[in-house]
């Protein structure tokens, strides 16, 4: 898979080289769904080629945090003749990163001065990398003896890091908008591998309380994991830049 990836990625890049002196050029702004008010969903855009045969460069980066604890604050609680129970989580996301780099040419073919159709194949990878801590605190309070309470406090870390390169082939339609504009629409099947790593860190606290003091630490536990998962499959996806605005002249 490796080797199938440098190849295809040494000749699109030969083949981007070898079109330097070329008429047409196109800078623009892809969204790859409706939602346009997701920053992962845009992506940055670059063509060049002559008459009816453009290469393309694209890529969308997205950087995210989240440290308001209170936004995702939850709260379990459960009453019952025989105990008291309660539950209580909240998290927070220091960072999600969201990568992805597109190489493809395309082939036009025109139905008239300004609509046309086109077709054509690329090679695509993306990135994602987040981590997510959380904390719960667990209560258990029995009603026969309500002066003691069991406590279990849980603070885990989770990581996942994940890479996916793809072949894809483009197809969809343009309409030029006078002189120096056009808009492209398309959907790009796609043949994709993914590889998933995910790291997972907890610590245990469990402590007996009389009278909201503490008698004892009854178990103190570090625990830690991880795994690999490794997919692949055929996907028709809008990923890679479903609509796209280009400003484009000519040299």
């Amino acid at each position: 898979m490796k080797k199938t990836i440098i190849v295809l990625s040494a000749i699109l890049l030969q083949t981007f080289s070898a079109s330097a002196q070329t008429k047409v050029k196109e800078v623009g702004i892809g969204l790859s769904n409706l939602n346009v008010f997701n920053t992962n969903a845009y992506s940055l855009n670059y063509r060049w080629g002559k008459g009816d045969k453009l290469f393309t460069i694209s890529g969308g980066l997205n950087l995210a945090s989240n440290f308001d604890k209170k936004n995702n604050n939850t709260d379990n609680y459960n009453d019952t003749l025989v105990s008291i129970f309660s539950n209580n989580s909240i998290q927070e996301s220091p960072y999600n990163i969201g990568l992805n780099v597109n190489l493809n040419t395309i082939k036009l073919k025109p139905i008239n001065d300004k609509f046309g159709w086109f077709y054509g194949i690329g090679f695509g990878v993306s990135f994602n990398m987040n981590k997510t801590n959380s904390e719960t605190l667990q209560n258990f309070t029995n009603r026969s003896q309500p002066n003691l309470r069991f406590e279990s406090k849980i603070n885990s870390e989770a990581t996942m890091t994940s890479i996916s390169p793809s072949l894809f082939a483009p197809v969809g339609v343009y309409y030029t908008l006078g002189k120096f504009f056009r808009v492209y629409a398309q959907v790009s099947p796609n043949l994709y591998f993914s590889h998933t790593i995910n790291e997972n860190i907890s610590k245990t606290n469990n402590i007996d309380y009389d009278n909201n003091q503490p008698v004892s630490t009854t178990y103190t536990g570090n625990s830690e994991g991880s795994g690999k998962q490794n997919n692949f499959g055929l996907n028709f996806s809008n990923w890679n830049s479903f609509f796209t605005v280009v400003y484009r002249w000519e040299k």
